[in-house]
């Protein structure tokens, strides 16, 4: 429980601080930079405690240390993801983890490296886009971001040569992600999972389409709102 309580400081309080920033904070460079600056400081705390280990042992986490830490899961991970900055969510959120919950960060990633035995990768979306020799060999996470990239590519094959979906899209964006460590973990932790494969959305895939204008003076709000439709 001690370890645990490492990352869960008193929600109200973290919520009251990231509600303060924005409020006071009217430019959103600002926000971004206090993020940036955060995950500088996590990155610092890392490279010292490497440099200052004792025969691969490590030494407790100062006061300083967990602050920072926790400060960056639940202030400026969320304030990141906010911003729209997503990147700087996952390394701010993955940084701390692997600064506070070191033994539960290399377990999630040694399970990512495991290799699969068999000859498919099933996946947590129902497909079997790897198989073979290809498969075998591979890690968990490499198999798991070789069946986002197939599916990717034959999605956006299949939206492509699909005349009736052309006539009402002008444009698709396609993004896939493989769950980061940290949400991994929080999830696995929250269904029971003992794998990697058994969380229902370790993998992801996400199409944003822009219609097509229905007539030449069509408004950009009414096409915005039948993409939503």
């Amino acid at each position: 429980h001690g370890e645990s309580s490492r990352a869960m400081p008193d929600s109200h309080d973290s919520e009251n601080l990231k509600s303060l920033l924005l409020s006071e904070t009217k430019q959103w460079r600002a926000l971004a930079i206090r993020s940036a600056a955060c995950l500088y400081r996590l990155r610092g705390i890392l490279t010292y405690r490497s440099e200052h280990s004792t025969y691969g042992q490590k030494t407790k986490l100062t006061p300083e240390e967990v602050r920072a830490s926790r400060e960056a899961i639940n202030i400026f991970a969320p304030l990141a993801s906010r911003l729209g900055m997503h990147r700087l969510k996952n390394e701010l959120e993955g940084t701390a983890f692997k600064i506070l919950y070191r033994r539960q960060y290399e377990h999630v990633m040694a399970l990512s490296r495991e290799t699969r035995r068999s000859s498919r990768l099933p996946g947590p979306v129902g497909i079997n886009s790897v198989s073979g020799d290809t498969a075998l060999g591979m890690t968990i996470g490499e198999g798991m971001k070789s069946v986002l990239s197939s599916v990717k590519q034959e999605l956006s094959e299949l939206l492509r040569n699909d005349k009736t979906f052309a006539a009402y899209a002008d444009n698709v964006i396609l993004s896939a992600r493989v769950k980061e460590p940290f949400s991994l973990w929080k999830k696995m932790l929250r269904t029971g999972a003992k794998r990697i494969l058994d969380v229902p959305d370790s993998l992801a895939l996400r199409a944003r389409v822009e219609g097509n204008k229905m007539s030449s003076n069509e408004d950009k709000e009414v096409i915005r709102a039948r993409e939503r439709a």
